[in-house]
């Protein structure tokens, strides 16, 4: 009896397992192909916002090129106009005054890194200046300035350049009219002009008046702190 039921153990090991119910491996197929529909479906949605990004990219990107050259133009718009308006009152000696703005930061306008620039800028201001002083029809100038100031080359370029201004023609006059702000470098290129207009609230002035810094001279000579100066020769600094 023992051996018969060890040979009936030993043969249905070697049977194979019945097969899986068919509500399971139904089961089974929906969870693999929701897997992969979760997959596609974040793949798309990745997808769909990256495009936006590269959209929203191109355009920001080919919106400030196209605001940087359309500004580059209205500059050479404004000169140029101001050149033929020269021209076409010479023959008629009429006698103009320019209006220029200067707004914003007084920034270094021979070497201007900027992307955008602005008609009232002290940039474009300049390359107006200068091509007014060119143009002997025009016998005044109306100078508005709003502006805290900037660079101290920037703000002595543009005050030079006004003096030019008037040494071509001594009979011209230069009107600064001040607006909200015009203080350190735009109140020094506002000094140019022949008479200065400031509205009661202006804020103007502020010239060389505060200068902050430290004294740590006891401090170094507490702790022993010298200043030593090495040279390769005695004639050599």
């Amino acid at each position: 009896m023992s051996d018969k039921s060890n040979n009936n153990i030993h043969a249905g090991g070697d049977e194979k397992p019945p097969a899986l119910p068919p509500v399971f491996q139904i089961a089974t197929q929906d969870k693999k192909r929701s897997f992969w529909s979760s997959c596609l479906n974040s793949c798309m949605v990745i997808s769909f916002v990256s495009m936006l990004l590269i959209i929203l990219i191109l355009i920001i990107t080919f919106g400030g090129c196209f605001a940087y050259f359309k500004s580059f133009q209205k500059v050479e718009a404004d000169t140029a106009t101001l050149a033929q308006l020269g021209k076409a009152a010479t023959s008629g000696n009429v006698k103009k005054v320019v209006p220029i703005n200067i707004n914003g930061i007084v920034d270094d306008t021979e070497n201007s890194s900027s992307w955008f620039i602005d008609e009232n800028s002290s940039q474009a201001a300049l390359n107006k200046i200068r091509v007014a002083t060119a143009d002997s029809s025009i016998k005044g100038m109306l100078l508005c300035i709003n502006s805290g100031g900037g660079g101290i080359t920037a703000s002595d370029i543009l005050w030079n350049s006004l003096k030019e201004f008037k040494k071509k023609d001594p009979k011209r006059k230069i009107v600064v009219m001040m607006g909200s702000t015009a203080a350190s470098g735009a109140y020094y290129i506002a000094v140019a002009g022949d008479y200065i207009i400031a509205n009661p609230t202006t804020i103007t002035g502020s010239i060389g008046v505060i200068l902050s810094g430290y004294n740590i001279k006891e401090l170094a000579q507490k702790v022993g702190l010298k200043i030593i100066t090495s040279t390769s020769g005695e004639n050599k600094a």
